[in-house]
């Protein structure tokens, strides 16, 4: 496990309880906080990351965003197979390079978009039949973490790659975009309108600045609305004339949505398998993630 802070720690957690993984160590740049997680979890403290690297077949990167890069493309070109927390890097560019480094080494790389392992939402999407308009509302409490990134970068990203699910392969005609900050870190606050070249829309939005937390999906199909409540792990079809239909979540053992992450990761690297969130679908997440943020710069904010 690289980087232990807020998240890391909480993939730690889940590894140790994994019985397909041996939990070789962390790493930290901060030496007291990685030494504090290893003796939690009884295992190594590595004081310099290459010496990790050496033991390890697969790592989970958990560092801040602007460190995504360097840190991933290290492990890469050491033949070490990367799940890297969401967004993939801070920019196309860095995302791309990844990409390529990835397939030359033939290395796994894996983004933690952890939405994508939610229960609902994998229950909502056989029940989806040519969706048109997806909207979808998130917002958090001020979060004292992630503000190396702006509010398009740390929360609007997850709906973002959950919307290029629905819409796979659809070219994107039109984006209005508009955001306020108040903390002097970036657009703390924003919302977004994506119009496809088929007429099918987007409409994202976020805050970091609410007084409670939402994680709210609505889909649009001919036969229905799908209301979907991630955090409650709730969904309800509406329709015309019809009574609220409740839909029942997937049989599953594990509802956490990053135990079912890190699993899978897991399993991809022993069975040399394509992750089910690739680098590729990180780095299209950015690539609308970065035409919203230029449409709001457009539009003055």
């Amino acid at each position: 496990m690289i980087g232990v802070g807020h998240l890391g720690q909480y993939h730690v957690e889940k590894y140790a309880a994994l019985p397909e993984v041996d939990l070789i160590g962390v790493y930290d740049v901060d030496p007291s906080r990685r030494d504090e997680i290893a003796l939690r979890h009884q295992t190594r403290s590595f004081r310099r990351l290459n010496d990790l690297l050496r033991e390890v077949a697969a790592v989970s990167v958990a560092a801040p965003t602007t460190a995504h890069y360097e840190i991933t493309a290290a492990c890469l070109e050491q033949g070490v197979d990367v799940l890297v927390e969401k967004p993939i890097t801070d920019s196309s560019a860095t995302a791309k390079a990844l990409v390529d480094l990835a397939d030359k080494m033939g290395r796994l790389l894996q983004v933690g978009h952890i939405e994508r392992f939610n229960p609902a939402f994998q229950t909502l999407l056989p029940h989806l039949e040519s969706p048109f308009f997806f909207e979808a509302y998130r917002w958090s409490q001020w979060p004292k973490r992630n503000l190396d990134v702006d509010v398009i970068f740390d929360l609007m990203i997850h709906d973002i790659d959950l919307a290029l699910q629905l819409f796979p392969e659809k070219k994107v005609s039109h984006i209005e975009a508009l955001g306020s900050s108040l903390s002097g870190s970036g657009v703390d606050a924003a919302e977004a309108r994506v119009r496809f070249a088929d007429n099918s829309h987007a409409l994202f939005s976020v805050s970091r600045l609410s007084h409670r937390a939402e994680r709210l999906l609505r889909v649009h199909q001919d036969k229905g609305i799908f209301h979907v409540d991630l955090l409650s792990q709730r969904i309800v079809c509406s329709s015309p004339g019809e009574p609220l239909k409740e839909i029942p979540l997937q049989e599953t053992p594990e509802k956490d949505a990053l135990s079912r992450e890190l699993s899978a990761f897991a399993s991809a690297s022993l069975s040399r398998t394509s992750p089910l969130v690739s680098a590729a679908d990180g780095l299209r997440a950015i690539g609308l993630a970065e035409q919203i943020r230029n449409a709001m710069m457009l539009a003055g904010v």
